[in-house]
């Protein structure tokens, strides 16, 4: 799938945002609307995932779970909508 894929509206492709992660790999740049497979190239498998299919508007919301450089908590949570990027958290602590 590309970026520009049909099912992708204008106003979607206007509104897109980066987010800089600083993982053990180095910093690795996603952005919302990025396919599911190319998150996974850069940011390796997820710790854990979570799929939930609500019945609305045939949207499939799935998040991913990642380790940081703290080994005892997930630092990265990433969400996708019908297997695009929507968001990415990054717990940091105080």
């Amino acid at each position: 799938q590309s970026y520009g894929d049909s099912d992708t509206n204008e106003d979607e492709q206007r509104n897109i945002q980066s987010f800089e992660l600083i993982t053990k790999k180095g910093i690795i740049t996603l952005h919302t609307y990025m396919p599911k497979d190319s998150v996974k190239i850069l940011m390796g498998s997820p710790r854990s995932t979570n799929i939930n299919n609500y019945g609305y508007n045939d949207e499939v919301h799935e998040t991913w779970k990642y380790k940081g450089s703290n080994e005892y908590i997930d630092e990265f949570t990433i969400e996708f909508v019908n297997s695009k990027l929507k968001s990415v958290q990054q717990y940091k602590e105080p």
